[in-house]
């Protein structure tokens, strides 16, 4: 007795912490978890700022082929001392010379190219921009959902914690009317202690999946608790349709795909610089100074040129540029091909492992059905004095294995629901309004 009321102080104290504890959290749907996390998110935020420098990177690429103006002036006070001359005067005169220069390249492949690459490269950050995103979705909602098969867990144990309890008043008035033997009252008492510690157990499992969700948002929330039941259908047909669609829509695989087409456009890059630049430039000037700023006469000089560059030798630094952009698509195409071929492997594993979960559920709620009406039936027959205690006492551990199964079960779907979505390519602004929906009702 003084064992049990051991445990029941130590349940009540920490009933008591959770409690308060929760009271205190603020309870979020998935849409504000996944809206808080994206915030939140170093990944995100590094992929976001890696995203706006290649977009910067573009821009200065592009700038190097559009037309370059550029304005120039002087002004000068100018003193002339001519030492011991009675020929020329010393001179003291003010003196100016100002205008404007415009350069347009007519010839510079090479640039072209590298405006093209850095244009590739953006788009290439903004698919990472998309993986990045994914991948928070996937931990998120493993977390989310962790905590709420926490508190499923914890609120099986504290069901069967309240049946039990029942179960040991019962035992103890039949025994002190000597229809019950010793054993019976004893294993009553005994599963009791077990189970209290369970649900001490789950408290606890259950705030450490809380602070794994905080990790996401930065904030210490609980999720809104889910429905009973719920449905995430598919309208992928077979695992053919999947692969096809990984393939097609995949971030993975177009992220290799821009990586490729950078890498095609870096070869030829490094093959025009064997080709000339020629600028146009227009310049326009006003001065009135002339050579080492002695004064000249007033005048405008109007300049129309075209300019010529092309490198001769440069140590094999040429050649050596050409070797590794080659070497870079070569593993830029080996790098497709395997994307590829995970991305529909992925996708195909997803669809059968969501069609196998789809018959787990199902099997799972049937059995937790079996379980309750096993739990009842033997409650009757206890009292009808034709079942032992012990009977009770295994049909209630059964109900709560057969809870907790279909509860894992139930998670489990959404995550495949979540990881085939994602796999073909289903953007998470798309995915997480409907997830929210479903898992909370709204």
């Amino acid at each position: 007795m003084k064992r049990s009321l051991q445990f029941a102080l130590l349940l009540l104290a920490a009933s008591t912490c959770i409690f308060s504890r929760a009271v205190a959290l603020q309870e979020v749907s998935f849409q504000q978890a996944y809206d808080l996390a994206k915030d939140y998110a170093p990944d995100v935020a590094i992929a976001q700022y890696d995203l706006e420098r290649a977009s910067a990177n573009s821009s200065i690429a592009m700038s190097r082929i559009l037309p370059q103006v550029g304005m120039f002036g002087q002004w000068s006070s100018n003193n002339l001392d001519y030492e011991r001359s009675a020929i020329f005067p010393d001179q003291n005169y003010p003196g100016k010379r100002y205008g404007i220069q415009v350069t347009q390249a007519l010839l510079r492949t090479s640039d072209g190219l590298e405006a093209s690459r850095s244009k590739s490269l953006e788009e290439l950050s903004a698919e990472q921009l998309k993986i990045a995103e994914n991948e928070l979705l996937k931990g998120l909602i493993e977390a989310f959902l962790g905590v709420l098969l926490a508190q499923s867990q914890k609120s099986a144990a504290a069901s069967e914690v309240a049946a039990v309890v029942q179960r040991e008043a019962e035992a103890s008035a039949l025994y002190e009317k000597q229809l019950l033997p010793v054993t019976q009252l004893l294993e009553t008492k005994s599963r009791l202690h077990t189970v209290e510690a369970d649900e001490i157990s789950a408290n606890a499992s259950m705030e450490i999946a809380r602070e794994r969700l905080s990790l996401f948002t930065g904030q210490q929330i609980t999720p809104r608790n889910t429905l009973s039941s719920f449905s995430l259908f598919s309208t992928i047909s077979t695992a053919d349709d999947a692969a096809t669609l990984a393939v097609t829509y995949s971030d993975r695989v177009s992220a290799a795909e821009k990586s490729l087409r950078a890498a095609e456009l870096a070869v030829l890059r490094e093959r025009a610089t064997w080709l000339p630049n020629v600028d146009l430039s227009l310049s326009y000037q006003h001065s009135d100074i002339g050579f080492d700023n002695l004064s000249a006469p007033a005048r405008d000089t109007s300049i129309v040129s075209i300019g010529f560059n092309y490198p001769l030798f440069d140590g094999g630094a040429r050649f050596a540029k050409i070797r590794k952009a080659k070497a870079e698509l070569g593993g830029a195409r080996v790098k497709l091909d395997a994307e590829i071929r995970e991305s529909s492997a992925r996708a195909r594993a997803g669809w059968l492992n969501l069609k196998g979960l789809e018959q787990r559920l199902i099997s799972t709620k049937s059995a937790l059905v079996a379980a309750q009406a096993n739990v009842d039936a033997t409650t009757e027959a206890v009292r009808a004095g034709v079942a032992t205690f012990s009977d009770s006492l295994m049909t209630l551990a059964q109900r709560r294995a057969a809870e907790t199964t279909y509860n894992e079960a139930k998670f489990m779907y959404v995550m495949g629901w979540v990881e085939l979505q994602l796999s073909v390519g289903t953007n998470p602004e798309t995915i997480v309004p409907k997830l929210s929906k479903i898992l909370h009702g709204e």
